[in-house]
């Protein structure tokens, strides 16, 4: 038999994995013991430690100690705790039990909210509530202090934000000094609120806003009232009322009165930040409203608002595309709801954009909005653009034509839109679309400037009383029988030429991921010429075919062209992805001719080449072999003014995503300017992209020559070798300047010169090692000759001084070979010529230029030339480089009083 006075009991529980929903609390155990009406019980987890014990009395001790994170799940939310938490009470009654809770720190962190101590926490409960003895929290908001007491009959509480702070939370708005306050007294049953917030200072994304001020209280009924003040001046003025049962649910009646007044409201900083661009603005209007206020599950009904809206006015200006924009509402806009319907009047903003040919605003369309929304039977709704300039939405020349009617009611609607675009580069697109209860169907008809037309058929059906959209059984079908392309040669500023045919025939089903595509476009006489790149391309015929979410390319293979001698082109298109499409394209040719502007010239390249990847990464690998190409730039400067840059080249997205690994092979490189005649071979790895290529390899110069101070050296066997490890200017650069490489020389070059006085023969031999931009060539000779005897045996054919002319040019020529010691001083060009190209002067005079290459206002060289005898006396010359073929020149001569502005045109034809 036992007794109670001798009954022992325990337990043990090991739980190894605790959680609660997705929170996980980690290892614990709990031991419990029971013997002679007291027991104890001892509980240890992940950083917790608590021991609850009672007595025969009743009265009951229970303490916890925690030390560290508590709970955390994947989503990287977690709670932390370092502290301690006391409780002491009766078993049997336990709401008369005293409670302390004393941590030296704590972090909650929960999605976007995140709550710290920013002192040691102390709070303690007893059955009067709990008390706020010492707290305060770093939250998004800045630093929150709670203070005050609760329990359910009564709440005295206070939160302060003194100084409040939003870069956590709207990292794009800042002010310059903020503070909250919140007092909650009353009861839980009905709490009474009172609130007050000010930002000073306020601006969006460095755009300045004004000072905010919101009050609020909540009692019986919740008023708030909202002012924006800029620069004195009060702009908005909220005010709202709205019974508190009604907002809080306790009943489904009510009704809230808003009154707002918009007083030449500035709308620069929320437009120019949501265009991205800057935009002037005004917005004034006046709205008494009374809202409905009715439970959640209640369906909302336009026709229980009661009151007037009026826009006083709306001024908007902007630019798109360097033209200058401005939108104006009509007088006299109104809505207003009574009667069960709001009813919209006189809705009409007038657009206009600037005319520089005129000197003012011309008009460029107009949209109009009228019409009746009653709370039941059919809506009238009327939507019309009119003349409206394309400019407005980033497009070409051209106005388009909208007109738009809803009507009916929610479940059985009646929509109808007619769409005229008329463009001068692009032609007439015509459309048509009527929708009803069943879904939507639309007709497009593009007509281009060769009367060549696209025709587009779409469907969606729906169900509104069920709320839901049939995507998966929308359908888009395209056709046209012969579009020609030559109408977007000028549409796409990377070509030069375009043209050729295309039939289209291919219908999509499904408008989500459910989509598949069926038919084909058929590619014929295609052809096309990149800017500044000769001659004209033609693509051999080809198709794009389509079956389900895959493109294949056909065809595209030809032979003896007249510019190459093979082509083919392969491959896919992988739509799984919509948003970003694989793309594997593989490009075969041989024989293919190739010249960019005037400096460069390939008849016989052969190439591999393979693109793949998306639109926004991609790659470009293979190889290429060039055979016998002439390059005329010069390779490395030594008495020749640096290369002018070339025009600015626009940024494309796909090729500044595009990783290069091609491998190009140089064979006979053949370099013939004005300055050096060589043959050179090697090869050249590209890496990098293509707005940032890395170039690595080396090119040997087997024989050749150069041409230094009008004599003639011969090229020995030399490197050129190019060992980058960081990216340098963009492909199109390094093809019109390759000097952008820098590459590292190692150049040796001789010459037989015999002395015109005394008839003896020197061999000077030149060397050039270093970087190719900042390598200044040295000078030995054979018999022995000092470095200013040298510069005058090649400048002038003797070792002698004879006059002042020769000592002039000697200190310019000596000045010239140490060039890059000159850029030190801030100079970009110093050279010696042989004569001047100034008006009047004295051909037979060596002349000396200096000039600086500047980026600001606009990208120039400034230049001055003058005899070497009369330095005091030369010419001022400026030059803009306007595009590959147009240089704007403008020059000032003192001396011969002569001053002109002209163009300059220089292109091979």
């Amino acid at each position: 038999p036992l007794h109670a006075d001798s009954l022992k009991a325990s337990a043990q529980f090991n739980l190894r994995y605790l959680a609660y929903g997705d929170w996980r609390a980690g290892h614990w155990t709990a031991v419990a013991d029971w013997q002679n009406g007291e027991s104890a019980i001892s509980v240890e987890g992940d950083r917790v430690a608590a021991k609850i014990a009672s007595n025969k009395r009743g009265e009951l001790e229970a303490r916890a100690e925690f030390s560290g994170l508590l709970l955390q799940r994947a989503l990287g939310d977690s709670l932390s705790l370092m502290g301690t938490l006391d409780v002491l009470g009766l078993l049997d009654q336990l709401d008369g039990a005293t409670a302390s809770l004393s941590l030296a720190a704590m972090a909650l962190s929960v999605g976007e909210l995140s709550l710290a101590s920013a002192v040691p926490l102390h709070m303690v409960y007893s059955p009067r509530g709990l008390v706020f003895e010492q707290v305060k929290l770093q939250t998004p908001l800045g630093t929150l202090t709670v203070a005050g007491a609760a329990s359910p009959d009564s709440l005295d509480l206070q939160l302060d934000l003194p100084q409040m702070q939003l870069a956590r939370v709207l990292p794009d708005l800042a002010f310059g000094a903020g503070a909250a306050q919140v007092v909650i007294g009353g009861s839980v049953a009905r709490p009474e609120v009172v609130g007050r917030s000010r930002l000073s200072a306020l601006a969006l994304d460095t755009l300045a806003i004004g000072d905010l001020r919101l009050d609020f209280s909540l009692g019986d009924s919740l008023q708030l009232d909202l002012e924006l003040e800029r620069q004195g001046y009060r702009e908005v003025v909220l005010e709202l009322t709205a019974p508190a049962a009604a907002l809080l649910g306790g009943s489904s009646a009510g009704a809230a009165h808003l009154r707002l007044v918009l007083d030449q409201l500035s709308l620069q900083a929320p437009l120019s930040y949501a265009l991205d661009q800057p935009v002037r603005g005004e917005l004034a209007l006046r709205a008494d409203l009374v809202l409905p206020i009715d439970r959640v599950d209640s369906s909302f009904s336009w026709g229980a608002i009661e009151g007037d809206l009026s826009l006083k006015k709306l001024v908007v200006d902007t630019q798109v595309d360097g033209d200058s924009l401005h939108i104006e509402l009509a007088p006299g806009a109104q809505a207003r709801s009574a009667g069960g319907e709001v009813v919209f009047d006189s809705l009409r903003v007038d657009m206009s954009r600037y005319d520089r040919d005129a000197g003012f605003l011309v008009p460029a369309g107009a949209l109009e909005f009228a019409g009746r929304l009653p709370a039941e039977g059919e809506a009238d709704l009327r939507l019309g653009l009119s003349d409206v300039d394309l400019v407005f939405f980033g497009g070409p020349d051209g106005t388009a034509d909208v007109r738009a009617e809803m009507a009916g009611t929610q479940t059985q609607p009646r929509l109808a839109v007619l769409l005229e675009v008329d463009s001068v580069d692009l032609g007439l697109l015509t459309g048509r679309a009527a929708g009803d209860s069943n879904g939507v169907d639309w007709h497009l008809n593009w007509t281009t400037l060769l009367e060549d037309s696209l025709v587009v058929d779409g469907g969606l059906p729906w169900n509104l009383q069920a709320g839901r959209i049939a995507w998966d059984e929308g359908w888009i079908k395209a056709q046209s029988k012969n579009m020609g392309l030559f109408v977007f040669s000028d549409l796409i500023v990377n070509l030069d030429h375009l043209d050729g045919r295309l039939a289209i025939d291919i219908e999509a089903r499904g408008l989500d991921s459910t989509m598949a595509l069926d038919g084909r476009v058929d590619f014929s006489n295609m052809e096309f010429a990149l800017v500044d790149i000769t001659p004209v391309y033609v693509l051999p015929p080809g198709s794009l075919e389509f079956s389900g979410r895959r493109g294949d390319l056909r065809g595209f293979t030809a032979e003896s062209e007249r510019s190459y001698d093979e082509f083919e082109l392969a491959g896919s298109l992988d739509l799984s992805s919509l948003a970003e499409p694989y793309f594997d394209v593989q490009l075969r040719f041989a024989g293919l001719d190739f010249r960019y502007e005037d400096i460069f010239r390939a008849d016989d390249i052969n190439a591999s080449l393979r693109m793949e990847g998306t639109p926004i990464a991609s790659k470009l690998s293979g190889s290429m072999n060039l055979r016998e190409p002439l390059a005329e730039p010069v390779l490395v400067v030594l008495n020749a003014p640096p290369v002018p840059p070339p025009p600015p080249a626009l940024r494309d997205e796909f090729l500044e995503n595009m990783e290069l690994d091609v491998h190009v092979d140089i064979r006979n490189l053949a370099i013939d300017s004005e300055l050096t005649k060589a043959k050179a071979s090697g090869g050249i790895g590209i890496s990098g992209t293509f707005y940032k290529p890395v170039f690595q390899g080396d090119i040997v110069i087997e024989e050749g020559r150069v041409f230094v101070l009008s004599r003639q050296f011969d090229l020995e066997q030399s490197r050129i070798v190019l060992n980058s490890l960081v990216p340098t200017r963009s492909l199109l650069d390094v093809a019109y300047d390759p000097l952008e490489l820098d590459p590292d020389l190692d150049l040796r070059a001789t010459t037989k010169v015999v002395d015109r006085d005394d008839g003896e023969e020197y061999m000077v031999t030149m060397t050039l090692q270093g970087p190719a931009k900042s390598a200044a060539p040295s000078f030995q000779s054979t018999p022995s000759l000092g470095f200013n005897n040298i510069v005058r045996l090649l400048a002038f054919g003797t070792k002698s001084s004879l006059n002042d002319n020769y000592s002039f040019a000697l200190g310019a020529a000596a000045g010239q070979f140490l060039g890059k010691r000159v850029e030190k001083v801030g100079l970009d060009e110093f050279a010696v010529l042989p004569s001047s190209t100034i008006i009047g002067a004295d051909q037979t005079k060596p002349a000396l230029r200096m000039g600086k290459y500047l980026e600001v206002p606009f990208p120039m060289w400034v230049r001055y030339e003058a005899a070497v005898n009369r330095m005091g006396q030369g010419e001022v010359r400026l030059e803009h480089r306007l595009n590959s073929i147009l240089t704007l020149t403008g020059a000032a001569q003192s001396e011969y009083d002569r001053y002109g502005l002209g163009i300059g045109l220089k292109k091979e034809f």
